[in-house]
């Protein structure tokens, strides 16, 4: 999709030899209801566009969801089982993730560089880590991250960090490494890390 306006309702791609979707140059996606699967590729990869999407479910593709410069909004989304990341934002991307499930990646559930984050109501659970970030504002509300392989959290390279009542659990590395960053911590619970 380029430079154009794509909605999607009740839609699933699976089983494409490359990523899924591409969206670029300006374009505009709403996405609702659907079903991104099982793709050798990327579930969606997205530069310099706005893109939407509810209620659907990104689920065993090589990654979840790449973005680029971009504005991206997730409402009670899952990303699972890919072979790599869940999701990765850069380069002034402008992100809000709310009720949605990143589980089971095999790699860091979700990468943000240079970009601004804001989790809301959002689990990370089973990733290799849960969230990394280098020079990011990144909010979480309510949020929990768990069971992770390594870190629940790493940030760094002036990354400015809120949590506020989340929790982190399980995590196999520590609940939070941060390096070179600010981190505000309120109403939070960190056990058997």
């Amino acid at each position: 999709v380029s430079y154009s306006v794509l909605r999607m309702n009740l839609c699933e791609i699976t089983e494409c030899d490359s990523l899924a979707i591409s969206v670029f140059d300006s374009s505009v996606v709403v996405i609702d209801s659907s079903e991104i699967i099982n793709n050798a590729g990327a579930g969606m990869v997205i530069d310099s566009s706005i893109v939407s999407i509810t209620v659907t479910n990104i689920n065993g593709n090589l990654f979840g969801i790449f973005a680029s410069d971009s504005d991206l909004n997730l409402l009670n989304c899952r990303i699972a089982g890919s072979d790599s990341f869940g999701i990765s934002v850069e380069d002034s991307s402008v992100v809000r993730i709310e009720a949605t499930e990143i589980n089971g990646n095999a790699g860091i559930g979700m990468l943000a560089d240079s970009s601004v984050v804001s989790l809301v109501s959002t689990d990370f659970d089973q990733n290799v880590s849960g969230i990394f970030a280098s020079y990011s504002d990144i909010g979480l509300l309510v949020c929990q991250i768990n069971g992770s392989d390594d870190f629940g959290i790493s940030v760094e390279d002036s990354s400015v960090v809120q949590i506020d009542s989340s929790s982190f659990t399980w995590n196999d590395g520590g609940a939070m490494l941060a390096d070179s960053s600010t981190v505000t911590i309120n109403v939070s619970y960190f056990a058997e890390n």
